[in-house]
């Protein structure tokens, strides 16, 4: 098939020359079958040509990267740089880094990882002021877990426990507890639950009133102590 072309260029009254239809433009039956059997040039891609020989996909990796051979792919699948760190593999975010080792360079000034700040050099210690639960997120963090050790009686230790020696004991409604970790043993639930039995016998009604009396929940601004009930009972206060 011969498509006439208008050159612009020619005279007015001059013959218009005719050049042949470039097949990949060509849209007629025959042109589109030809098309239909044009595979990428790229081994073993056998996807139908798009330009210049090469499919859509290394079309455009040539256009992009010089190259139709090159993929850019991240460790978690997605396309373009990665980031510098050594076995990083996340997308590249800024300055050849991503975001999480970007950040750390612009806090930091290293992208390695900051020593974790533990103890008082965290500035939310607290100190002796804690809680219960304070107290055994401390164990874990210092010692590991109790599963990790063995009990006095060489069972599986299950659970921290307090020895009751410390004369700063702390009082909670979970229970008595101490903000010295050296206090603490690890300990299996039936060895867990002789001790503290042990340690709950020898006390008297009126010492285990008033244990209850500590742990009960006090409204706000009660004296723990109860000396500002007494003072209003007492006639001569």
């Amino acid at each position: 098939m011969i498509v006439v072309w208008k050159n612009e260029a020619t005279p007015v009254g001059a013959p218009t020359p005719a050049r042949g239809l470039n097949p990949l433009l060509d849209c007629t039956e025959r042109g589109l079958a030809m098309k239909a059997t044009r595979v990428c040039s790229v081994a073993p891609c056998a996807a139908p040509v798009k330009a210049r020989g090469l499919c859509n996909r290394h079309y455009l990796r040539q256009r992009k990267h010089g190259d139709p051979a090159t993929v850019l792919r991240a460790a978690n699948g997605t396309f373009g740089p990665v980031c510098v760190v050594p076995e990083c593999g996340s997308p590249h975010h800024t300055g050849g880094y991503c975001g999480k080792h970007a950040y750390r360079i612009r806090v930091h000034g290293t992208p390695a990882a900051p020593a974790a700040k533990t103890g008082p050099q965290n500035p939310a210690w607290r100190g002796d002021v804690v809680g219960y639960s304070a107290v055994h997120a401390r164990l874990r963090r210092t010692f590991g877990p109790a599963a990790t050790q063995l009990c006095d009686c060489g069972a599986p230790a299950e659970q921290w426990a307090y020895d009751h020696s410390d004369p700063a004991e702390q009082e909670a409604p979970e229970g008595p507890y101490s903000t010295d970790l050296a206090r603490y043993r690890p300990m299996c639930v039936p060895c867990h639950k002789r001790a503290d039995l042990a340690r709950f016998a020898p006390l008297t009604p009126a010492q285990r009133a008033r244990r209850e009396v500590a742990r009960a929940p006090r409204p706000a601004g009660q004296d723990p102590t109860g000396d500002e009930q007494e003072q209003e009972d007492d006639p001569d206060a």
